[in-house]
């Protein structure tokens, strides 16, 4: 069985926090940086859409739906005291990726503020 049906497996029972989800996708392909997906690598955010979803060759605006669908506690959720929304959150991911921190700093974040 390799990692993917293992992670459908687990996806019938439960649920992968975001954190979860970046700390598999991370061992799945090197970080890159500027793109959700290169021939070799993914940044955070590719990193959990490819932990969730599986290798995703839709535009981003997709990838937001199905990441909305997936978690839809984003959408009114409350991060570090202020209103934050899903778009906010996958910039801030982005961001962070860009700026250099690895996606495991990126999922020790995640799961600071609960996710």
């Amino acid at each position: 069985m390799d990692q993917s049906e293992i992670l459908r497996f687990e996806q019938k029972f439960r649920r992968l926090s975001l954190s979860e989800a970046l700390r598999l996708g991370a061992t799945m392909r090197p970080q890159c940086k500027g793109e959700l997906f290169t021939d070799r690598g993914s940044c955070a955010l590719g990193a959990i859409y490819e932990a969730v979803f599986g290798y995703c060759a839709d535009s981003p605006a997709v990838l937001i739906a199905k990441f909305v669908r997936q978690y839809p506690e984003l959408d009114n959720s409350w991060c570090d005291m202020r209103e934050r929304n899903v778009r906010f959150l996958i910039s801030e991911i982005y961001t962070r990726n860009d700026s250099g921190q690895t996606r495991e700093e990126i999922a020790d974040w995640l799961e600071s503020i609960g996710y």
